[in-house]
């Protein structure tokens, strides 16, 4: 529902909900003149558009709803198809139950706002004329005020979630032509007045779950986009909430879908913000605690720049190599994946001499500290941990190439001269001698 949401709210594209009703003349305006369409009409074609989502939505609560009456008045089963505005439904089970002046109120739900105030006239001349309402059925009644608008006094004695609240709100309460900012906005100042259900989370919503949930009220992530999209300029501190697992999980440590939805948003310009890296650090936690460690470099690698910590990215990523270095250097994928995106080679073999050398490898970690260009401590290791046992076991030839592959850079080596500098010297001088032996034998020879 989300993903779809998005694509509704934030989408300059067409969408392909298919439209009901009275709405069904909109979309195929916009299916003939795709081409080129009034800006004036947008703001009605993406209302359109959010209330064939919403039907969707709440359909299956309907549903829920009407298998519920348990053989319950024709009335009730009305009521509950107008808050998932299936009209055609409610049409048809008026006409088959004989009531004609109904299905004709009903087959008008959604248009002028005329015929609202007939009905709502009506009831009003009722209840000045003394109308024992005794004589009426109250689901009857009840269907009134709803047709009318009055979708609170509907409501009595029912309970509905927020969705389809939204939805009578839009449907039955505003008029026809009011856009998505001004619903959502209405909607908003009900909530804030206590008149209106709680946009509780999916996972709350659809059903308690099994984990713990903190007592704070948590709202959906749909309420947010909602907000998202009739925001005024600049007003946007609602980012962090709308951003925290709990909006659409009961997971706290569960950032995977938010991440990929932040992203989307501010790749189509919703919103800009470079205030959310408790989101980018959770979600960073969250793979590396599944051994996914260049994924989670990816993620630092997409976190916006700040001013104020500029060697963000280069902090992260470095800890995220020395802690796991075990993880990466294992998995051949994962070591390509991260020279892939473009990681200096040097900070990998940074991280794998550490690791080597904590763990007592030291030849390895020799290798990895000259791979790196860190001559100090490669040479350090050389002299106290790796030169005697190959000199005592006669591997010259290994001395030898780990010498010279530091000598160009003896300039930056403390004691060259008095560590790797005395075996290049030895072999050289040994070197030198066996010339001039091999000269004497050939002279001698001769």
């Amino acid at each position: 529902m989300v993903w779809e949401l998005i694509k509704v709210l934030f989408s300059e594209r067409q969408s392909t909900y298919a439209a009901s009703d009275n709405e069904e003349d909109m979309m195929q305006d916009v299916k003939e003149e795709s081409a080129e369409v009034d800006t004036e009409a947008l703001p009605l074609i993406r209302r359109a558009e959010f209330s064939c989502w919403l039907q969707e939505c709440v359909s299956h609560r309907v549903q829920e709803d009407v298998s519920d009456l348990n053989g319950s008045g024709y009335l009730k089963h009305l009521f509950f198809l107008l808050t998932g505005r299936e009209l055609d439904s409610a049409v048809e089970l008026a006409i088959s139950k004989g009531d004609v002046r109904l299905a004709c109120l009903l087959s008008q739900v959604g248009g002028s706002t005329v015929n609202r105030d007939d009905i709502m006239q009506q009831l009003h001349l009722w209840g000045r004329n003394g109308l024992d309402f005794n004589y009426i059925e109250k689901d009857r009644i009840k269907l009134y005020e709803l047709l009318a608008g009055n979708i609170h006094d509907a409501l009595q004695d029912f309970t509905i979630d927020w969705k389809r609240f939204l939805g009578l709100l839009m449907w039955h309460h505003l008029p026809p032509d009011s856009s998505l900012p001004v619903i959502f906005r209405n909607y908003q100042l009900l909530l804030d007045q206590g008149k209106a259900p709680w946009p509780v989370p999916i996972y709350i919503d659809e059903g308690p779950a099994d984990g713990i949930v903190s007592n704070t009220k948590h709202s959906d992530l749909l309420y947010y986009l909602m907000l998202l999209h009739s925001r005024e300029e600049g007003k946007i501190g609602f980012l962090k909430t709308m951003f925290s697992a709990f909006s659409s999980t009961d997971d706290p440590l569960d950032y995977h879908m938010i991440w990929h939805q932040r992203g989307i948003l501010e790749a189509v310009g919703a919103f800009t913000s470079d205030d959310l890296h408790a989101l980018d650090m959770g979600f960073v936690a969250q793979l590396l605690s599944q051994g996914l460690c260049h994924w989670a470099i990816y993620v630092v690698l997409h976190m916006p720049y700040r001013k104020d910590r500029p060697y963000l990215h280069f902090t992260v990523i470095r800890e995220i190599l020395f802690q796991f270095c075990e993880t990466w250097s294992s998995v051949e994928s994962q070591r390509q994946f991260i020279k892939d995106l473009g990681i200096p080679s040097e900070w990998m073999h940074e991280a794998l001499a550490v690791y080597y050398n904590y763990h007592g490898d030291f030849v390895k970690a020799l290798d990895h500290f000259i791979e790196c260009a860190n001559w100090q401590r490669a040479h350090s290791i050389f002299m106290t941990s790796v030169a005697h046992s190959l000199f005592l076991s006669a591997n010259h030839s290994e001395i030898w190439r780990i010498a010279t592959s530091m000598d160009d850079r003896k300039s930056e080596i403390e004691n060259w001269d008095l560590g790797a500098g005395i075996y290049m010297s030895f072999y050289l001088l040994k070197s030198s001698l066996e010339e001039d032996a091999d000269t004497m034998l050939e002279l001698a020879a001769a």
